[in-house]
Parts: structure tokens; C-alpha cells; sequence
């Protein structure tokens, strides 16, 4: 338990590794290891050079954790910043991190703040890594969040065998959202933690995950060469405030992208990329506010405004080359408009979604096996 105090480690590995718990509450940590995010010659099959890390696959029915509550940490490594094999939450605390591989990295349970807590009581800038945020299950409750990195913003994934697939709960433990954060016990910990998530007649050995994303609240900026919410499961946003900022032209990385069902219910997104997010008109009907979206190219530092009618609601500047831009809001409605004068609205997205399926190109299946079977009985006869 660290409550205080300054800590400055310059490491060739670990900087600081607990076996069962991670607790502090306060200080000032000056952290490198390995000479830092972009040193050369780190073997991460055979080397760890991670700032904070909780590391141990024992007493699995008992929560092995990094809990932080406090403190001003400047993490410069060449591994994950913050690591644990088992959970992670944060509720407090000031973070500049530069990393070669993951910003925060959990190996099950990701929790970010606190519900209805101040936004101002966690500030965690990531200005260089691989994946920024990572976890098997990620609950963002409060916060700010500035997550640069090369691969994806956040990501809800992890490993898990041939046996493994989609199903079970997906709000968490039973199906039900948590309700105490604190580690151990509670509902993060033992049978109704993380094999709880399966679902009572679930039978899948504790190797499987169910991966989800639930954002609840924050503020969250993500500029990434890949996807910018990534899950292998599901994502539910209900809250929050996100700018997010996926792969520039040339790429296939989505702004947001799922594997299972996306679901939106509340919260502010602005979002851009190389391409069109397809879970966005997939699950439209999952959407439960209106959206615009356009399919326009869109120039590094171009300014687009988002207006009702005359009205400027909001004006931002395109970090990037993208070819799709999107915005959603609780407050937004089908008057709403890019500036850009190219916008579709929700009503013309599901229009064009059936079953899952492009209708367009449904239509063109149609068409073309007409005019097959005409042909064919123009030969027959």
C-alpha cells in the first residue's frame, strides 16, 4: 500500500510488481523503465519492463488487483504503464503516459471511475502507446480520458480458447451492472465476478470472456490508427461525452467496432474514420437516439460545424484525412446538419438496414436474379 510520498525508479524491468495487491492513495511517481516508450532491443516474449504490475495467476477465486484512489504518476515505459493479470480500477489520480506497448492494461475487469463522480477526479492523458485502455470487461463510469496510440484507442478483448463464443449475460455479472466497485468481494470478486458474467447454466471453463465496453460517463478523446472503441463482444454506451477519432484514409480501422451488438442510449459521440462504422447501421435499431452521419472525404484540418438550421451547435477541426464522420446526441434530431451540406440522417440509415443486412445490396441480388431467371426462360422457350 503506497499512501504517499515521491518515487522516482529508473528500471531495466518491472518498476513496481505486487503479487496479490496494488493500493495507493497518493504520492508522486516518476517511472521508467526499459530507456522509456520507444527504446530499441525490448523482447516482450521474454522481457517485462511494466511501471505498476499486479502479476499472479494464484488464489484465482480471490480478486488480485491495482486499485488506485490518488496520486500524480508520470509513467515513461517500454511495457504496459499500469498492469494486472486479474482487474484494475481507478477512481482517482493524474496520469502522463508514454509506453511502447498498452497504457492500462487489465487481464479481466477494467473499471474507470466512479458513477456520478466528478469528471475532474481522474485526468489520464496517453500520448503515445499501442492500445490505450485494455480489458476483458470495461466499465468507464467518470473521468477524463486523452488516449493517443497506434493501434486501438480502447479495447475490450483478451485471450481464450476454440471453446469460447458469444452468449451469456452481457451487463455484467448476471446480467446486472455493478454496484460496488471496491476490491476484493463484492460483486467483483469470487463466483458472482468474473465467471459470473457466462450466466448461471453457462458451462464454458474460466478460460472464456465474454468481452464488453459499458460507458456510463466521462469525457473521452481518442485519436488511434485503428479502431477507436473496440470490443469482441459488445458495447453499450449510455453517457458520456466521446470525440473519437479512428484510422485515416487508406485504412480499415472503424471509429467504433464490434463483434456482437452495439447499443446507444444515451451520450454525446462525434466520431470519424477511413470507413463507415457498419455496426452503426447494423444495430440502428439499438440506437435508441437519433444520429447524422456523412460518407463525405474530409481533409486534414478541415472546420465543420454540426447546425440546427442556422444554429451552430457545435464547430470542431478534422484531425486527419477521413472519409466518414458521425455524431449522435440526446438532444439531436433530424434538422440536425453537417456544414459540409452532405449529411444523412437516422431515418435515411434505417432505411437502408434489413435484418442486419444492406438493403442496397439486397436490391441488387434481387434484380440480378430476375433477370436470370428471364434469361432462363427466354432459352427454354
Amino acid at each position: 500500500m503506497i499512501t504517499g510520498g515521491t518515487i522516482t525508479i529508473n528500471s531495466v524491468g518491472d518498476a513496481i510488481q505486487a503479487g496479490y495487491k496494488l493500493l495507493i492513495s497518493g504520492g508522486t511517481f516518476n517511472i521508467t523503465t526499459f530507456n522509456g516508450a520507444s527504446a530499441s532491443g525490448f523482447d516482450k516474449d521474454t522481457m517485462s519492463a511494466k511501471g505498476l504490475k499486479c502479476s499472479t495467476n494464484e488464489h484465482e477465486n480471490i480478486t488480485n488487483a491495482i486499485i488506485i484512489s490518488g496520486g500524480t504518476f508520470a509513467l515513461n515505459t517500454r511495457d504496459d504503464s499500469i498492469h494486472s493479470d486479474y482487474n484494475i480500477t481507478i477512481t482517482g489520480g493524474n496520469f502522463e503516459i508514454s509506453t511502447g506497448d498498452d497504457g492500462v492494461h487489465a487481464e479481466k475487469y477494467l473499471v474507470l471511475g466512479e458513477m456520478n463522480a466528478d469528471n475532474s477526479l481522474i485526468d489520464l492523458k496517453i500520448t503515445k502507446s499501442n492500445e490505450g485502455l485494455e480489458g476483458a470487461y470495461i466499465y468507464i463510469y467518470s473521468g477524463k480520458y486523452n488516449i493517443i496510440s497506434s493501434d486501438d484507442g480502447i479495447n475490450a478483448a483478451g485471450d481464450t480458447d476454440e471453446s469460447c463464443s458469444m452468449g451469456g449475460g452481457n451487463m455484467g455479472p448476471r446480467g446486472q451492472p455493478f454496484r460496488n466497485l471496491q476490491f476484493p468481494g463484492g460483486n467483483m470478486g469470487g463466483k458472482e465476478g468474473p465467471h459470473g458474467g457466462f450466466g448461471d447454466n453457462d458451462s464454458r471453463n474460466s478460460n472464456c470472456f465474454i468481452f464488453y465496453m459499458y460507458i456510463y460517463g466521462g469525457e473521452i478523446y481518442i485519436n488511434c490508427e485503428s479502431d477507436g472503441l473496440d470490443a469482441n463482444g459488445n458495447i453499450t454506451i449510455s453517457g458520456g461525452n466521446l470525440e473519437i477519432w479512428g484510422m485515416k484514409t487508406g485504412g480499415d480501422g472503424d471509429p467504433i467496432d464490434v463483434d456482437g451488438i452495439l447499443t446507444i442510449t444515451g451520450g454525446t459521440i462525434l466520431a470519424g474514420g477511413s470507413q463507415g462504422m457498419e455496426p452503426v447501421h447494423k444495430f440502428a435499431s439499438t440506437i435508441s437516439q437519433e444520429f447524422i452521419y456523412s460518407t463525405n472525404s474530409f481533409s486534414t484540418n478541415k472546420e465543420i460545424s454540426i447546425k440546427n438550421d442556422d444554429n451552430v451547435i457545435r464547430t470542431f477541426k478534422i484531425p486527419k484525412q477521413i472519409n466518414y464522420l458521425f455524431y449522435t446526441s440526446k438532444d439531436i434530431t433530424t434538422d440536425y446538419k453537417f456544414s459540409d451540406g452532405t449529411t444523412y440522417n437516422r431515418k435515411d440509415a434505417l432505411s437502408e438496414v434489413g435484418n442486419g443486412n444492406s438493403f442496397p445490396g439486397g436490391f441488387l441480388f434481387f434484380i440480378s436474379l430476375i433477370i436470370i431467371l428471364y434469361l432462363l426462360f427466354r432459352l427454354i422457350l
